[in-house]
């Protein structure tokens, strides 16, 4: 006689109930797929942890920051940048600051703003300007916000009428990739200003001097520490300060965001359930 036909049978080890064997096999494959889902979770749960923006000092939100607070950042430029104080032109020296600060490679140009120049100006084909208007840190027109170094920790000033008064609370030291003043730098940048922020001795001047700020210190001499000559052999760099910012966490990187998106979608869906109904089981 033929063996009859129809799903191989198997008697449980611990009841008389008769199980077919592809019942079996499907409810094992069924068991390992829930398992898989719980390790996913194993494995994602703690990389949703690391990849979540944690509030730290940077450049897009600065220590002591919340998000949405607004703030601004100033660098010394770094010795490669250097300019003569012969412009009276205040284009000249913004035009200078803003292509430092969004070269690319730089610490500065993944803020994606304007940079101006701390400097006053003589005039020539422009009126003359004083650094405190040409970069909107005028104390009578705006109260303004903190200003940190590149970093995002240091904060140089708690405001406009922080800036001008004088002293600020840490040396301008960094440049637009983050180095500090090199050993031996010359150890000047010009400003044509003084330490309230009005023009003094400035940019384009026809005197034979102009004023500078001393690099590494902190007193009114970061502005207006002296002045040298501004003939055709004297090149420095200069300060330069951002438009107002928005603090934000900074953004993560497009694989960071995939392992996230991965990783939360392995949280919501659902676990098969082991012990469904299935069709055919006595």
């Amino acid at each position: 006689m033929l063996p009859p036909t129809g799903p191989r049978i198997q008697r449980s080890r611990h009841s008389n109930r008769i199980t077919p064997i592809s019942i079996r096999k499907k409810r094992s494959k069924e068991s390992q797929r829930g398992i898989f889902n719980v390790e996913i979770r194993r494995i994602f749960v703690p990389a949703l942890f690391f990849l979540t923006p944690i509030a730290r000092a940077d450049l897009f939100l600065p220590d002591g920051l919340n998000p949405g607070d607004e703030y601004r950042i100033v660098f010394r430029t770094s010795p490669p940048v250097r300019t003569l104080a012969t412009f009276g032109s205040i284009s000249h020296y913004n035009n200078l600051a803003n292509t430092t600060g969004n070269t690319a490679g730089t610490l500065t140009s993944s803020l994606n703003t304007n940079w101006t120049a701390i400097v006053s100006t003589a005039g020539d084909t422009e009126h003359a300007s004083d650094a405190r208007d040409n970069t909107s840190t005028n104390l009578l027109l705006d109260v303004g916000v903190p200003i940190y170094l590149v970093d995002g920790a240091t904060r140089i000033a708690n405001n406009n009428a922080d800036l001008w008064d004088g002293d600020i609370a840490a040396p301008i030291v960094l440049d637009e990739f983050g180095n500090d003043i090199p050993p031996g730098f010359y150890p000047f940048v010009w400003t044509g200003t003084d330490l309230h922020g009005f023009g003094l001795a400035t940019m384009g001047t026809s005197d034979p001097t102009s004023r500078v700020g001393r690099l590494g210190v902190s007193t009114a001499a970061w502005i207006s520490g002296g002045d040298l000559s501004n003939s055709t052999d004297n090149s420095l760099g200069i300060y330069v300060i951002s438009d107002t910012l928005v603090a934000v966490p900074e953004p993560l990187s497009f694989p960071a965001l995939g392992l996230m998106f991965v990783g939360l979608v392995s949280l919501v869906r659902p676990t098969r359930k082991r012990n469904r109904s299935i069709r055919g089981a006595p």
